[in-house]
């Protein structure tokens, strides 16, 4: 692998854990406002919009995280 190679898989992987980040942040407030307002409403609300978030927001990360493995074990062979 050159220099170059190894600097732009350094970054995808700092890009993609940044994107990780960011998902699992939007999905513990958003969780927590709902649990919030669960509790706050003395019962159980039954429309969880956080699990939008959760699952589609998890689906693109993981989508991201593999193509990034996937590049990298392309340029490694």
């Amino acid at each position: 692998m050159t220099t170059a190679m190894t600097t732009r898989s350094t970054k995808l992987t700092a890009l993609c854990r940044a994107v990780t980040l960011l998902w699992a942040a939007v999905s513990g407030v958003q969780f927590t406002i709902w649990l919030i307002m669960c509790l706050v409403s003395g019962g159980f609300a039954p429309a969880m919009w956080w699990l939008w978030t959760a699952i589609g927001g998890g689906l693109v990360v993981s989508a991201l995280w593999l193509a990034t493995q996937r590049a990298r074990g392309e340029r490694a062979a």
